[in-house]
């Protein structure tokens, strides 16, 4: 049976998730190296800390020159064990980087991504306060869309989805922050999961009183 999630949803939108793992724990490195002989360099892989083997997963991803995403939801303590110099770039809320850094503000927060992973970028969501791209010398902030919440199932993993395909398509960063925005509040006006995720054309023609 493949892993499942029972969802809870409160009067405000907000959820709560219970995960059971089921065969997404079964991956063993035989099958990890046959999906893997598909891709090579600068191919994409977009990792959750929902499946068995990450850490060689990652270390088999880096030796053929891939790009390795990371969003390290739900929180365990495996993440420590994640060699962060092979990521190219980790997607965290406020609470993911306390767990990884063991800073309370995000400054702290911020600061320790920088002077640790000199080499990752990071991009921190903050719920209503929007989401920032850190890069080396580079900080972008962008502002959240408000929207009236009816199911905050799924927000994470669509702005994870849209900036991972528009950054890697070579967009502006700052247009990647803007639409993955977007899409992110317009999924959560709608409930459900997979089935909130707006299409890009909803998204383009997004403004904010439309919702």
């Amino acid at each position: 049976m493949t892993g499942n999630a029972i969802i809870q949803v409160d009067d405000k939108g907000e959820n709560s998730i219970v995960l059971y793992k089921g065969a997404n724990f079964d991956n063993d490195e035989e099958f990890i190296d046959k999906v893997l002989d598909d891709f090579g360099k600068n191919d994409v892989l977009v990792l959750q800390n929902e499946i068995n083997s990450m850490k060689y997963l990652i270390d088999r991803a880096y030796e053929k020159n891939m790009k390795i995403v990371l969003n390290p939801s739900p929180i365990t303590d495996r993440i420590k064990e994640f060699d962060y110099e092979k990521i190219d770039l980790i997607l965290v809320n406020e609470h993911e980087a306390a767990s990884i850094s063991g800073k309370k503000t995000n400054d702290e927060k911020i600061a320790y991504f920088k002077n640790t992973y000199p080499n990752l970028k990071v991009v921190m969501t903050l719920g209503s306060k929007g989401s920032i791209f850190i890069a080396k010398d580079e900080k972008i902030k962008q502002d959240s869309f408000k929207v009236k919440a009816l199911d905050t199932t799924g927000a994470g993993d669509t702005f994870t989805g849209y900036f991972v395909s528009y950054f890697y398509q070579g967009k502006d960063v700052k247009e990647a922050m803007k639409i993955a925005s977007k899409a992110s509040a317009l999924s959560v006006t709608k409930k459900g999961a997979s089935i909130s995720i707006p299409s890009l054309d909803d998204v383009k023609n997004f403004e904010r009183s439309d919702v």
